[in-house]
């Protein structure tokens, strides 16, 4: 399991049932800001991708939130005990709907924005 730099963990009971959950790294101020510095550093690749380029891993995003959607809504439901109808039928395909929609904006930025430059065209 990857920690946070302080190492500290905590335990997550779930709210279903009050049982442990899982066991997970509690975050600081250096993991923050770590993970800041890591996204800037990513940026620019990011930003020099062309934007079919990106749509592609935007929606490889949302094609795995549907594959594993009965297994993230009962994770879902098992952490904060919401009913799984709300987690399976609301929240997961909202997820994927997201993804597809970021998706569908990054294929169409060249089109609809034809004034802004845009890397890796």
């Amino acid at each position: 399991m990857a920690g946070a730099r302080g190492g500290d963990l905590f335990r997550d009971d779930g709210s279903f049932h009050g049982r442990k959950l899982a066991t997970v790294a509690q975050g600081s101020t250096l993991d923050v800001d770590s993970a800041v510095k890591a996204a800037r550093a990513a940026l620019p690749a990011w930003q020099s991708l062309a934007p079919h380029t990106r749509a592609r891993y935007l929606y490889a995003l949302a094609r795995q939130v549907q594959k594993h959607s009965r297994w993230l809504a009962v994770l879902e439901t098992l952490d904060n005990g919401k009913p799984i109808r709300e987690s399976r039928d609301i929240d997961i395909p909202l997820v994927a709907r997201h993804f597809y929609h970021h998706a569908g904006w990054a294929q169409l930025l060249e089109q609809e924005f034809p004034d802004i430059p845009l890397a890796a065209s």
